[in-house]
């Protein structure tokens, strides 16, 4: 058993144990499996829903991870109370993107609306600790190891969340995205072959 799947099971039998999560619809907030998108490679990861597109199927995620001690100064780190799971966990705030409501799956926790706020508020320096939410301490230079860590994060997350999108989907703004998202969907049923 991967250590992954060994936090997966710790935290359905915690939340099972605690109590049901009754909401299945993806909410901003969650904490939930995300899935690579279909036919890519890549591993099930834990990451919190920033929102939820009501006209269109995308969800926009940040990547959380359980080590603490590699938090750096754009990581929110979460007490088990703040995430209502049984381990801290670590918001990589610089590590986001769309993915399709289709590869969002099992809810495992949940973070409010103003822990949401305060997550923001303590990355960006308006406040260091916010209600549970806590920052790492900025990266040591070139030498910190967790600067290779984050580096790897960002490899690993990006063609994961991102790879299915058009080239510059994630620099533009919403207005735009939409646009670029629609013209994407557009292609991908023009090369569905017809069902008539």
């Amino acid at each position: 058993m991967t250590a992954f799947h060994a936090v997966l099971e710790a935290a359905s039998l915690y939340a099972a144990d605690v109590a049901p999560l009754p909401h299945s619809l993806v909410q901003r907030g969650d904490l939930r499996i995300v899935e690579p998108p279909p036919g890519h490679r890549g591993r099930k990861r834990l990451a919190l829903v920033r929102g939820v597109a009501p006209d269109m199927n995308v969800a926009q995620i940040m990547l959380t991870h359980t080590y603490p001690e590699l938090a750096d100064d754009a990581d929110a780190v979460l007490s088990p109370e703040q995430s209502r799971l049984p381990f801290p966990v670590v918001v990589e705030t610089h590590v986001w993107g769309p993915v399709w409501r289709l590869q969002v799956r099992s809810r495992l926790g949940y973070v409010s609306g103003t822990q949401l706020e305060s997550i923001r508020g303590a990355v960006s320096g308006e406040a260091t600790s916010v209600q549970g939410v806590h920052v790492g301490l900025p990266a040591a230079g070139l030498a910190d190891h967790r600067r290779s860590f984050a580096e790897q994060e960002m490899k690993e997350g990006k063609p994961g969340l991102s790879e299915d999108w058009p080239d510059g989907f994630l620099d533009v703004g919403a207005r735009e995205a939409q646009g670029l998202l629609l013209a994407g969907l557009a292609k991908h049923q023009r090369r569905e072959p017809s069902s008539e």
